[in-house]
């Protein structure tokens, strides 16, 4: 084989392994590789989590300290309260109202258990259990909720807000 004829010949077989190569599937990804995103989600969600449970501890202590604005505080200026059985509440002083209202009615306060975080890009969906209380520390009413939080200026706020209540007919809470 002269000497052109062996360049051609390795010119040829060079592009056929390129495209060769480049027509086989990619190698799975190893342990490190795929666990990177999982560990970043995981550690999102706990992070969102963690903010979530400090929101929730500063709504409860505002609400059983009688203080509808500092309840109010906690939300985005453009959150929308779905109580149960009434109209959609929105607005910063409609929330604060709304609260007052509560406050006003006898409710005491309000112990809330995250039971669920998902989040992505500075928002958060949780989903947990309530129970609110009212004279005598009695708990008068038992249900669940789920809101979106937005984190706003690393602080994570209630922007949509909705609850049941698992009061049977007669008024009295449902057992768990």
């Amino acid at each position: 084989m002269n000497k052109e004829l062996r360049s051609r010949w390795f010119a040829h077989a060079l592009v056929i392994s390129c495209l060769a190569a480049s027509c086989a599937p990619a190698p799975e990804a190893g342990p490190a590789e795929t666990a990177e995103p999982a560990e970043a989600a995981r550690d999102l969600g706990a992070q969102a989590r963690a903010g979530i449970e400090e929101g929730n501890r500063r709504f409860m202590e505002a609400l059983s300290g009688g203080d509808a604005a500092g309840v109010a505080a906690q939300y985005t200026t453009d959150a929308r309260l779905l109580p149960p059985n009434a109209e959609a509440v929105e607005g910063p002083e409609a929330i604060r109202e709304f609260w007052a209202g509560v406050i006003g009615s006898g409710v005491t306060g309000v112990d809330l258990e995250t039971v669920e975080v998902d989040a992505s890009d500075g928002w958060a969906w949780e989903v947990g259990r309530l129970e609110i209380r009212g004279a005598d520390d009695q708990v008068v009413e038992r249900g669940s909720y789920a809101v979106r939080w937005e984190l706003q200026d690393g602080t994570w706020k209630l922007d949509r807000d909705i609850w049941n209540s698992r009061l049977t007919p007669g008024g009295e809470p449902s057992p768990q």
